[in-house]
């Protein structure tokens, strides 16, 4: 029987990615066991308990700011002895790692201990965890094929296989409606600022349930446009 162990943490958009995927891999093979891996944080905890995963979380470091170097020395020892607790009692046959600082302790230890390790970056660029643990890794998935990710310095370190997987998205988003999202934001072609007028929605990035409405992501050149009052 196959284990996967999802790590990530810190944000949903690193935990809901790695929920897609474990949907996805359910109904290809669906004796497969999964252990999620997150912070500390009730939003994590939440997010998962709503899918029904197992999960157990690790008290890692944030990444950054000066009160991270205070307790570095504290809790990031006792973030790596938490992951070799779960890898050695869980025994994943393979370690998906989405980013943020839950997954730097997971990862390490995973890889002393010879679990090949995938990491997925949706972004354009590299976060800072994903660009620390990429040594560590055995395959990079990206959103789409992009120069910035696949030229990367720390990809010419050792040989690493990249793929343009896209970026996971969760079963039910499937079924949210655009018209619905667009009618709750009054979205118009008269919304866009006389200098936006050429701005398309290109796509909906995701769907958000909000007091029940469904939201939609409008991309305008990277910039929110605004929505009318």
């Amino acid at each position: 029987m196959q284990k996967i162990l999802f790590c990530g943490g810190g944000s949903g958009g690193h935990l809901a990615p790695s929920i897609a995927v474990w949907q996805a891999v359910q109904a290809i093979e669906p004796e497969t066991k999964a252990l999620f891996i997150c912070s500390s944080r009730r939003e994590d905890r939440a997010l998962l308990e709503k899918y029904g995963v197992e999960a157990r979380r690790i008290h890692a470091p944030k990444l950054g700011g000066v009160l991270y170097f205070c307790v570095f020395p504290f809790l990031f020892p006792l973030a790596c002895l938490e992951s070799l607790y779960t890898l050695l009692s869980f025994r994943p046959s393979v370690i998906f790692a989405k980013g943020g600082f839950v997954t730097v302790p997971v990862v390490i230890v995973g890889f002393l201990l010879r679990i090949p390790i995938v990491i997925h970056e949706s972004d354009s660029s590299l976060g800072r965890a994903n660009g620390c643990l990429l040594r560590f890794a055995n395959h990079l998935c990206i959103g789409a094929p992009q120069k910035e990710l696949t030229s990367h310095k720390g990809l010419s370190r050792r040989t690493l296989t990249v793929t343009a997987t896209g970026n996971p998205i969760r079963r039910e988003l499937f079924n949210g409606s655009a018209d619905a999202g667009i009618a709750h934001l009054r979205a118009t072609p008269d919304s866009f600022p006389p200098r936006q007028k050429d701005c398309r929605v290109r796509g909906a990035a995701e769907f958000r349930q909000h007091q029940g409405h469904q939201h939609l992501c409008f991309l305008s050149h990277a910039r929110p446009w605004p929505v009318p009052a």
